[in-house]
């Protein structure tokens, strides 16, 4: 790829929700998963010779635990450019340039973490373990049923919504910027335990962003 294009590919809901009259047996109600503080190393990447593409990184904010949150800005060598922060894999702007080559923000973000966590917490967020809602927090798998914690309520039903309160878009993404020629991009990744927000199993997720 010559440009980037604002691609972020999100997690995929990894489990189907379903609904059991008589579960053989119930999975113990969620806890807290703790949070794992991420130290994140500046990584310098050099420029490619002859290129107009780059990828830049700064200090972005502090979120309300008080962790660093860094942006990283790849400019593709055909003008688009995205500043994408490894809080919660969130794409903050991205400009596009029209047929008269003036570059315009297309997409919604805030310039601090404070409006994620207050307003809308899924602009341009990678979302999980769950995409969408499972109704009352509720799921079964193998005649095991599990509870995830509720934070969205449409209709007066309480559900699950993207994971939980929790969820991918909370977190301090580890990040490895690169550059390739004229393609730049920064590799995502996180681990996510075993009873996290009340899903089964340990997730790796590497969610790289072009």
């Amino acid at each position: 790829m010559k440009n980037i294009y604002g691609a972020l590919c999100c997690g995929l809901a990894l489990f189907t929700f379903g609904c059991a009259t008589a579960p053989e047996g119930e999975a113990p109600a969620p806890a807290e998963a703790p949070e794992t503080p991420v130290v994140q190393e500046v990584q310098e990447v050099q420029p490619a010779p002859n290129s107009k593409a780059s990828v830049t990184q700064k200090f972005f904010a502090k979120n309300k635990l008080g962790q660093t949150v860094m942006q990283y800005t790849l400019k593709g060598a055909g003008g688009v450019v995205m500043d994408v922060i490894n809080y919660g894999g969130k794409v903050v702007r991205l400009y596009l340039p029209d047929k008269n080559g003036e570059s315009k923000d297309c997409t919604l973000g805030f310039n601090d973490v404070a409006g994620y966590e207050t307003v809308d917490p899924y602009f341009g967020s990678i979302i999980g373990r769950y995409g969408n809602r499972i109704a009352n927090g509720l799921f079964v798998i193998d005649g095991v049923t599990y509870r995830l914690p509720t934070n969205n309520e449409p209709g007066g039903i309480p559900c699950c919504l993207h994971g939980g309160a929790a969820g991918w878009d909370t977190k301090i993404w580890n990040a490895e910027p690169f550059q390739n020629g004229d393609t730049v991009g920064v590799v995502f990744t996180t681990t996510s335990p075993d009873g996290d927000q009340g899903f089964p199993g340990k997730s790796k997720r590497r969610s790289p962003t072009l």
